[in-house]
């Protein structure tokens, strides 16, 4: 099943405009804030691993590209082992004929 990545870019924008105006109204405290960052980080590594990458790309794209995954990097700094783990499970498969457990 293929996704259009800009529904996730659709889906970051309404999420960081509201986080910036629940901010500006005073309306969000810290705690609300490190609760939405797990939801920004899924929205934007979706959209940056569903996107096609074109066959040229101006020097613009380029920065902009490192500006966002430069950002998905501040924001996954930003939160806890268990937070990362929730977002981003790890995924097990299991090779009983092979080996007999479960591998990581």
């Amino acid at each position: 099943m293929k996704f259009n990545p800009v529904l996730y870019l659709k889906a970051a924008k309404r999420l960081t405009s509201s986080f910036v105006f629940g901010h500006q109204l005073g309306l969000l405290d810290e705690e609300d804030a490190r609760e939405l960052m797990p939801q920004l980080a899924f929205y934007l590594v979706k959209y940056t691993t569903t996107k096609t990458e074109p066959e040229l790309v101006t020097r613009e794209e380029v920065k902009d590209s490192l500006f966002l995954h430069w950002l998905v990097l501040q924001i996954f700094a930003n939160m806890t082992p268990k937070q990362f783990v929730n977002t981003f499970p790890i995924k097990k498969f299991y090779e009983g004929h092979k080996y007999g457990i479960k591998d990581y």
